[in-house]
């Protein structure tokens, strides 16, 4: 796919990618309610549908693009290249992961059921997958570290609200406050990716790309042991107590940052990068000046 859009239509073809995306997830979240996540029935369900992801790709005539080489893991240089987008990534995966792994747990101690839990979830990425867009052309049109600001306050506000609101956070309520949480917490990565892409040389992007989700994957691993610890301590509204003070810290750096470095001259467009692997980057690069991947 990548291959065949250009830098003036990327980040509109990706954010639908991203919306087809989490709507994925968020199928997969209403599975909870109606499988038993221990079972084997539920993961021969996800065989078959990885079996069916490949399905497409045997039969299109389409020629695929040449991969790149296989980039080096270099963190280091990405931090060198652009502290902010090293920053944010860090940040992202330390609250997005923690609401992924550890938000069912908030939601079954403020009394959902696991039903409930599961449109919980989903509440949270269905606020995501819509941002996700809209987001992206924000940081596409304007200085993307302001868009990251405007998010991270976003995402203390509804934090605070939901921490000040505590056990009135129920019903409806809950959906609609976890709804907003997802639409200004979840599209932060692949604006923090474009930024850094800015500074990067078209040959650089692979291996930036694989950095960029090595930072990611150190905050989500980190994030769900403290997040879970916090809420066994001190209940389930710590979870939004400490999203709300790392999003405070990357605003602090943020503003401090913006008073250091300006920003690039030359935008590449903002796309969505799937936090996964090495290879799939090689696929999902955002090259300048429409080259091909």
């Amino acid at each position: 796919m990548q291959a065949k859009v250009t830098n003036e239509s990327r980040g509109r073809v990706l954010g639908i990618y991203r919306i087809v995306d989490m709507t994925a997830a968020i199928g997969a979240q209403g599975l909870v309610a109606v499988l038993d996540p221990s079972s084997s029935i539920a993961y021969n369900i996800i065989a078959m549908i990885c079996c069916l992801c490949v399905l497409p790709l045997t039969l299109t005539t389409t020629k695929p693009p040449p991969a790149p080489a296989t980039p080096r893991l270099r963190p280091l240089r990405v931090m060198m290249l652009s502290a902010f987008a090293a920053t944010t990534v860090i940040t992202t995966g330390l609250t997005n992961s923690s609401f992924r792994m550890v938000g069912p747990l908030y939601a079954l101690d403020s009394g959902l059921k696991v039903a409930e839990v599961a449109l919980f979830m989903a509440a949270g990425i269905a606020g995501g997958a819509m941002a996700q867009w809209p987001a992206g052309w924000l940081s596409d049109k304007f200085n993307r570290r302001w868009v990251v600001i405007g998010l991270s306050a976003g995402a203390i506000f509804v934090s605070t609200a939901i921490i000040a609101a505590g056990d009135a956070v129920t019903g409806s309520l809950a959906y609609v406050a976890i709804f907003a949480f997802g639409a200004v917490a979840l599209p932060m990565f692949s604006i923090a990716v474009a930024h850094a892409n800015d500074f990067a040389k078209p040959e650089e992007i692979v291996e930036l790309n694989a950095a960029l989700m090595f930072l990611y994957a150190v905050g989500a691993i980190v994030s769900p042991l403290v997040a879970a610890t916090l809420i066994e301590v001190y209940g389930a509204s710590s979870l939004f107590i400490y999203i709300a003070a790392a999003h405070v810290i990357l605003i602090l750096f943020s503003l401090w940052r913006m008073t250091r470095r300006a920003i690039s001259t030359t935008k590449t467009a903002h796309v969505y990068v799937p936090r996964t692997t090495f290879t799939i980057a090689r696929f999902f690069r955002s090259g300048r000046r429409g080259e091909d991947v």
